[in-house]
């Protein structure tokens, strides 16, 4: 192997930081797009209408 053959397969190992923060974001990301549909849903309009914050004073 040549010099630029070992650098390239050096470089093209991602380290385990690297895939720890791809698979943060992307859970992150799948996430984040699960929680805004979730809120359009009509089932969500009924439960945020059921559940109430809790008032001492009733």
């Amino acid at each position: 192997m040549t010099e630029w053959q070992v650098l390239l397969i050096g470089a093209a190992k991602p380290g385990w930081i690297r895939i720890a923060m791809a698979t943060a974001l992307a859970l992150g990301t799948l996430g984040t797009i699960g929680w805004l549909s979730i809120n359009e849903t009509p089932a969500a309009q009924r439960a945020a209408e059921k559940i109430r914050p809790y008032d001492p004073l009733q």
